[in-house]
């Protein structure tokens, strides 16, 4: 993706309007390009993941591990945070990265995405309601 991104970058530089903003530029770029990337590996990891691990089991190699710093005591439930996590959709996965542990502010969101605000709020909303859906799901599954 990195690669793909400095060869779009050497060749498309001069797209640049507004040189103070390359670094959300930039972001934007590499954002998309993940996501494109995603999205089309996507299909082929859960074929690889029912192979592997059955259907009803989550690929945890791939997962970002955002756990470092965790006690022991609550590593469990970073760890169940994490693989809810991976189980959102790509869009809502970026929306909730971006916003909680990378700390951006809406209007941030909305120049790195190239959306309005209010479509960041409303994804960031749906996104947590999925969330939320699939913690409370696995604490039921747990409980039983």
């Amino acid at each position: 993706i990195v690669q793909d991104v400095w060869q779009w970058l050497v060749t498309n530089l001069s797209r640049l309007e507004d040189v103070n903003k390359f670094s959300s530029w930039i972001r934007t770029i590499v954002d998309r390009r993940s996501i494109d990337w995603v999205r089309k590996h996507q299909k082929e990891r859960v074929n690889q993941d029912k192979f592997a691990y059955g259907n009803d089991q989550i690929d945890n190699t791939s997962a970002t591990n955002y756990t470092d710093g965790a006690t022991d005591d609550d590593g469990s439930e970073m760890n169940a945070l994490e693989m809810s996590l991976n189980q959102l959709n790509a869009e809502s996965k970026l929306i909730l990265v971006l916003y909680y542990l990378e700390s951006n502010s809406i209007e941030s969101i909305a120049s790195i995405l190239c959306i309005p605000k209010g479509t960041v709020k409303s994804r960031l909303f749906h996104a947590r309601e999925k969330l939320k859906k699939i913690l409370k799901q696995k604490s039921y599954e747990k409980s039983k």
